[in-house]
């Protein structure tokens, strides 16, 4: 009995390219075969896109720099969810030191929020699809809208 065990066959390597992409790294962005060092091997490499970029071929060029704006503001004033803590400098004694803003930082918060107020009721809807990539329950016509009334906004 023991001799059989130790006679099994080794498993063959998985190929990544024949297995394909789980459900969530598909969540993530387009996923694509790319080659690597090796001769024949192939790795699949994420493309980081937005909801934007999928939704470019609908869109105008006008309404689309305008969502892309919108975006580059919010991660420009620090408002996405941070997984750490960034380090600012100075000492974590001092208040004034730790609770400082860069003036940048304040100037594109203050522009985002101004934008936020001139949406109205399409400023939530933006907020999601432009800022949080998400789509879910969202209506085309609404999107179309909002980007129209960001464009107007920024003059586009």
């Amino acid at each position: 009995m023991m001799a059989r065990k130790a006679l099994k066959k080794a498993r063959k390597p998985v190929d990544v390219c024949a297995v394909g992409p789980t459900r969530e790294r598909l969540q993530h962005g387009r996923v694509r075969p790319v080659e690597t060092m090796r001769a024949g091997i192939y790795a699949s490499q994420v493309d980081d896109t937005c909801v934007l970029d999928m939704m470019r071929e609908k869109l105008s060029q006008r309404h689309y720099d305008a969502g892309m704006r919108m975006r580059e503001l919010f991660f420009s004033a620090g408002l996405n969810p941070r997984t750490t803590a960034s380090y600012r400098g100075g000492s974590t004694l001092t208040s004034d030191l730790s609770d400082h803003m860069p003036e940048s930082e304040a100037w594109n918060r203050a522009e985002y929020n101004s934008i936020f107020r001139s949406l109205g009721p399409y400023a939530v809807t933006m907020q999601k699809v432009c800022c949080y990539d998400e789509t879910g329950g969202i209506d085309e016509a609404t999107v179309k809208e909002g980007l129209r009334q960001l464009a107007v906004h920024f003059g586009c």
